[in-house]
């Protein structure tokens, strides 16, 4: 698929690998707060996500795994697997999967997901990408897939780390248009944290970085990702909090009023805060560059 070259990610004067560097440390360094623990760090946080996964974003990980349409016996490696959203799936199909995840409480959720599901053993590998080695891998992967974690700055390097370990598939997942939370913390990172929040670079960015390196993907837009629900704004307010590091009884004031004037009221009674956002599927296949 073609895509302009013109496009909100674009920094002028600059590779498009150098753009993503630019905005990913961009957003990394607007992001990061005083708290000594990161938002995975939380058992709460990790709960939540599986049950999400499992529940309202189900239909989110059906649609990845249509696309993907892995064959049982296939190798699998999972770049930022989280609790195993795709990993575990995959290995009930009978795949061979391989993770890379650097929270250890995503890791034994993982573990746990796999045993509920009566799932082979996946291979954990518990470190940031950026510090495991081609020779610790073993081999190459008929697949290999990113299910939004390109958390990484290098991103060409993590595409040639990528294409030295393939030889089939490789699926990036990775958002087209800003998700409502994203949204939300543009508008509310200034009173919360004393500074601009600057989100993550998007999936035209990356897809001009792999044409850069002459890699020709395909890009496919997926179905509206769905809206999140609370049962109330005060329940809304206290997991936004959560998500947005705060710790503080002003912060939560300030949630709340935001929640309160921005927030739609579903039929049933429920609180619906932001809308629906578009993500994209980029990917090839080794066999046939």
């Amino acid at each position: 698929m073609y895509l302009q070259q013109k496009n909100t990610s674009q920094i002028s004067g600059t590779s498009w690998a150098e753009q993503w560097t630019r905005l990913k440390e961009r957003h990394i360094r607007s992001i990061h707060t005083n708290n000594q623990k990161t938002f995975w760090d939380d058992p709460d946080n990790v709960s939540m996500y599986l049950e999400n996964i499992q529940g309202d974003y189900s239909k989110m990980v059906d649609e990845q795994l249509r696309i993907i349409d892995a064959p049982p016996g296939c190798s699998v490696l999972d770049i930022g697997s989280g609790p195993g959203t795709l990993a575990v799936p995959l290995a009930k199909q009978g795949c061979n999967v391989t993770v890379i995840e650097q929270a250890p409480l995503m890791c034994q959720a993982l573990e746990e997901y796999r045993i509920q599901q009566d799932v082979p053993l996946i291979k954990i590998i518990n470190r940031p990408w950026e510090d495991v080695t081609c020779d610790e891998l073993r081999g190459l992967f008929d697949l290999i897939i990113s299910s939004f974690s390109l958390t990484m700055t290098d991103i060409a390097g993590t595409i040639r780390m990528i294409q030295r370990i393939s030889s089939g598939r490789v699926y990036l997942f990775w958002f087209l248009t800003l998700p409502s939370w994203a949204q939300m913390m543009q508008d509310l990172w200034p009173e919360l944290h004393g500074r601009e929040y600057y989100p993550t670079p998007l999936a035209d960015c990356l897809w001009n970085v792999l044409y850069e390196m002459g890699i020709y993907a395909n890009l496919e837009v997926m179905e509206p990702a769905p809206p999140v629900f609370y049962e109330s704004v005060v329940q809304a307010a206290r997991t936004i909090a959560k998500q947005f590091e705060c710790t503080e009884e002003w912060q939560d004031k300030i949630i709340h009023e935001y929640l309160t004037k921005n927030v739609s009221i579903t039929p049933d009674g429920r609180i619906l805060a932001g809308g629906e956002h578009r993500s994209a599927t980029i990917w090839w296949d080794n066999h046939r560059l």
